[in-house]
């Protein structure tokens, strides 16, 4: 699996770990939502940026040479450690 999609977006997985596990929507343990590599952060984080690619890749092809190649441009999207105010 490539390292950048494990976890780039390894912050914002682990803030909607917390949300579902928080809201009982995950039954599984503490160590198994947060800590065990390749559990649900590993797959919330490699979906996010699978979502990433999806997005830039959706661009219109006269706008993608603005942005470079999607994996690229992913590099360049900090990844959210904490949700914004609402």
């Amino acid at each position: 699996m490539d390292q950048e999609r494990d976890t780039h977006f390894q912050g914002f997985a682990k803030l909607v770990a917390r949300e579902l596990y928080e809201n009982g929507l995950l039954d599984l343990n503490h160590a198994a939502v947060y800590d065990a590599p390749g559990m649900v952060v590993g797959i919330i984080a490699e979906r996010a940026y699978d979502l990433a690619i999806h997005c830039f890749e959706s661009v219109p092809d006269e706008k993608q040479s603005e942005y470079g190649d999607p994996p690229d441009c992913v590099k360049h999207v900090p990844d959210l450690t904490q949700w914004p105010d609402s």
